[in-house]
């Protein structure tokens, strides 16, 4: 019985040296909402595919990676341009007047060339959030006769999603 005189009398005196508590018993109420849209979106980053020095007499392979980024669920596919030769299906690397013809492929094995257009030789993937990193391979068939010299081209990456 002590302990609860004790704790009554501990109440009124918290009470008693609060005298607005009273007025804050009542309020008014309302509520927000907070909202953020995560939009559809993907992201790619190429680097250069370099076959280094060129030997007519031996077929030439080399590989570089995309790494695509795109919102989590989100389908894409990757296309890859035909390069400065604009010609469907075959590619080239050229120096003024001469050209070094080339292939790009989805696969190690080379059997699948990588295509320019949805849905023709190209890959495709469901975004993570992060990066994704996809092998581009390249090959430069033996038997190409060219003059010495740097021979470059420039192919487009496209993200379709």
């Amino acid at each position: 019985m002590a302990h609860r005189t004790r704790s009554t009398i501990l109440t009124s005196l918290w009470l008693c040296l609060w005298p607005g508590l009273d007025a804050l018993a009542q309020g008014a109420f309302t509520d927000f909402t907070v909202r953020a849209v995560v939009p559809e979106q993907c992201m790619v980053r190429a680097e250069d595919l370099d076959f280094g020095a060129y030997d007519p007499n031996t077929v030439s392979r080399s590989s570089s990676q995309l790494r695509v980024s795109c919102t989590i669920g989100v389908p894409f596919e990757i296309t890859l341009s035909w390069g400065s030769s604009g010609q469907i299906g075959q590619r080239a690397m050229t120096r003024g007047s001469d050209s070094l013809p080339y292939q790009l492929y989805t696969d190690a094995a080379l059997s699948q060339v990588w295509g320019d257009s949805p849905g023709a030789g190209t890959v495709r993937g469901v975004g993570s959030g992060g990066d994704q990193i996809f092998r581009i391979h390249g090959k430069i068939e033996q038997g190409h006769f060219v003059p010495d010299g740097t021979y470059t081209d420039s192919v487009v990456v496209t993200v379709y999603y």
